[in-house]
């Protein structure tokens, strides 16, 4: 089932996405060599996804 999960080099920008193992959404503002910045709309923030540290996120694009 782990694999119905999308890493880090799948998601796009301008794309909505859903954290199922934290019950949260973000949009992919920006994909940079080693961070991708994201805006959460539950708190109104901005902030970052580092790409090189290991990834323990269950992300599924939000449809």
């Amino acid at each position: 089932m782990e694999n119905q999960y999308l890493s880090l080099d799948q998601l796009q920008v301008g794309k909505t996405y859903w954290v199922v193992n934290g019950c949260w959404e973000f949009v992919v503002k920006e994909i940079l060599s080693s961070t991708i910045i994201i805006y959460m709309p539950d708190v109104d923030r901005n902030c970052g996804i580092s790409k090189i540290e290991k990834c323990t996120l269950q992300i599924i694009e939000k449809k």
